[in-house]
């Protein structure tokens, strides 16, 4: 007998299951995702010979973000993207930990930086509220390939890779649990590409939708009300310290229109994405 015949995906036994049912359902073939920070404080600053000011960064071992644990509208500060709630920039799950009421088969998993965020302990000069809170706060990304604000290592496009995200990803485990009782480790960060659009020199790998981590087998997650299988946690969890070098820019240093501060930290915000497809009882009323 072949192995094919021996072993089913999780998307032919789920099929399966709906055509025992003698069940009308429609595919749709969809990421879900969602999207966590992780905190580089400043532990040491040292000018150096040339009078340039270089900041040394370090994320601490077992910080811990549980991705897909909070829905639309949900508070996201503990996830480290700041006292606000949860768009769909940061995930298109509706209610936490649960599928938007379908059964999703998790076939491959991809992950992407969306940004960094700076805090520095005052700003002055500004007129924008939102500039100045973004400054003060850290949470919110911005795009700096001049680096004005952030340092030129985490946003300029010639330092030809995203800093930050490639110094955690090799370090940050993934864990995968299920109704808060059962799971299993998927390994590192690094084993996810990019899996969507972006440019090459700010891709984790190369930029295409198709350039994700594949799992075959794939497993089910659940609709609410399923006996099993319903909860999905993902947990990414720092293993070791994340240290790295970056230098203060200058642009503003001296200024007399916008004062800064101290930069306290940056902040790496960044997305996990599931690749699969997802079974679902058509809507009666289309």
């Amino acid at each position: 007998m072949s192995a094919r015949a021996l072993f089913k995906t999780s998307f032919e036994r789920l099929t399966d299951q709906f055509k025992a049912a003698n069940q009308p359902f429609n595919v749709s073939t969809r990421p879900y995702y969602s999207s966590g920070g992780f905190r580089f404080n400043v532990v040491d600053t040292v000018v150096d010979g040339a009078g340039l000011t270089r900041l040394f960064l370090k994320a601490e071992t077992n910080q811990r973000i549980d991705l897909f644990s909070y829905g639309l509208g949900d508070d996201v500060d503990s996830v480290g993207l700041g006292n606000r709630n949860g768009t769909d920039a940061d995930t298109n799950i509706v209610e936490k930990t649960n599928t938007n009421n379908e059964d999703f088969c998790i076939e491959g998993l991809s992950a992407t930086a969306r940004g960094v965020g700076v805090s520095y302990s005052e700003v002055d000069g500004l007129t924008d509220a939102a500039w100045t809170d973004a400054l003060l706060n850290g949470t919110v990304t911005i795009d700096d390939p001049g680096a004005n604000v952030l340092p030129p290592e985490a946003s300029s496009p010639l330092v030809l890779e995203d800093l930050l995200f490639r110094a955690m990803a090799p370090k940050c485990q993934l864990r995968l649990e299920w109704n808060r009782k059962e799971g299993d480790y998927l390994g590192t960060v690094d084993q996810c590409p990019e899996g969507g659009g972006k440019s090459y020199l700010r891709s984790n790998g190369e930029p295409s939708a198709f350039n994700y981590f594949r799992i075959p087998e794939g497993w089910i997650w659940r609709r609410e009300g399923a006996p099993r299988d319903t909860i999905l946690i993902i947990s990414a969890t720092l293993m070791e310290p994340v240290l790295v070098v970056v230098t203060v820019p200058l642009t503003f240093q001296g200024s007399e229109d916008i004062s800064l501060g101290d930069i306290q930290y940056l902040n790496l915000v960044w997305k996990l994405r599931l690749h699969g497809r997802a079974a679902y009882l058509p809507s009666q009323n289309v």
